[in-house]
């Protein structure tokens, strides 16, 4: 089993405080630079429309939910809706992905 002095554990606890401080593995250090990126006018491009283009599919996803949500709860009213239990058991027992 290994001991940590006093000392040590000290210096280990000051560390701790820091580094909560700051909510990182490691305190600033002011003496380096920041970092920067200069991205081309087609990278930000590229950007915005790839943007674009993630928002419209999460806004068809979330329809095509709402959707599916809907007529799952219209069929389960109507008592149209009907799960086969033996196949939903057995899939449950050798883990099989439901279709």
């Amino acid at each position: 089993m290994n001991s940590i002095n006093p000392i040590q554990q000290t210096a280990l606890y000051r560390q701790y405080q820091a580094n909560k401080v700051y909510g990182n593995a490691a305190a600033p250090n002011p003496s380096m630079g920041t970092d920067k990126a200069d991205l081309s006018e087609d990278a930000l491009s590229f950007a915005r429309v790839y943007s674009t283009a993630r928002e419209m599919v999460l806004e068809e996803d979330t329809q095509r939910s709402a959707e599916k949500v809907a007529s799952l709860k219209e069929r389960i009213e109507s008592g149209a809706y009907h799960v086969d239990s033996e196949s939903v058991a057995a899939r449950m027992l050798f883990k099989l992905p439901l279709e």
